[in-house]
């Protein structure tokens, strides 16, 4: 058996009305033994029927084409994740160390930086606080240690820095190398001031780099 589609179908049975009401607008041929047709009738009739078949034709054959969906938009914007989102790690910045003083206060610890050549006091001779008296002639010594990281030269000096200036020079070479923990003693011709009071001189020992090492002062009284 052939089956018919549903939209053929449709289209027969529209047929069907429209050559039924053709046919009843069509003057009938009189016939005195048989009553004359009611045409309204007649056209109801014929579109009730065809208009129950479309009906039961169309639910028992639904289109076959779906109900379109609205699409589905590309741009949503995403859940939210239960999942943090891992950001790069950053290097932190170095943190000081702490000491405690005794007074319960915290400072940051200090690691010194030493350099190369390093000088350390030994004696001065005379001693601080000498007297002499007006216009004496004497000799001003300072022993100093080489306690740092190479040997000095004859580059290093010591000169005046300010006071009462030395009576021949006002500065003086190192009148020899000087190894590492061997000391030296630097020599000031000095003459001491003509009137009473009290005086001081002081002097700086530097190395071939211009960097001064160590500064000395002596404090005396003329009477």
């Amino acid at each position: 058996m052939t089956f018919m589609k549903p939209n053929a179908r449709r289209l027969v049975w529209l047929a069907v009305l429209t050559a039924l009401l053709a046919s009843c607008t069509a003057q009938p041929v009189t016939n005195p033994d048989q009553p004359t047709p009611d045409l309204a009738l007649v056209r109801t009739e014929a579109a009730q029927t065809v208009v129950a078949e479309i009906t039961l034709d169309a639910v028992q054959n639904p289109s076959a084409t779906p109900t379109q969906e609205p699409p589905t938009p590309t741009n949503t914007i995403p859940a939210a994740s239960s999942t943090p989102t891992a950001f790069s790690t950053l290097t932190p910045l170095p943190t000081a160390t702490k000491v405690v003083s005794s007074g319960g206060v915290a400072y940051p610890t200090i690691t010194p930086t030493y350099y190369t050549d390093r000088a350390q006091f030994v004696t001065q001779s005379p001693a601080s606080y000498a007297v002499f008296s007006p216009g004496a002639d004497f000799d001003l010594r300072w022993t100093i240690k080489n306690v740092g990281a190479r040997d000095w030269n004859t580059s290093f000096y010591y000169t005046y820095i300010s006071g009462v200036e030395g009576s021949d020079a006002s500065f003086y070479y190192l009148p020899g190398n000087v190894a590492i923990n061997d000391s030296v003693e630097l020599v000031v011709d000095m003459v001491a001031p003509t009137d009473p009071g009290n005086y001081r001189t002081t002097w700086s020992l530097i190395n071939d780099d211009a960097v001064t090492l160590m500064t000395m002062t002596f404090i005396f009284t003329v009477q």
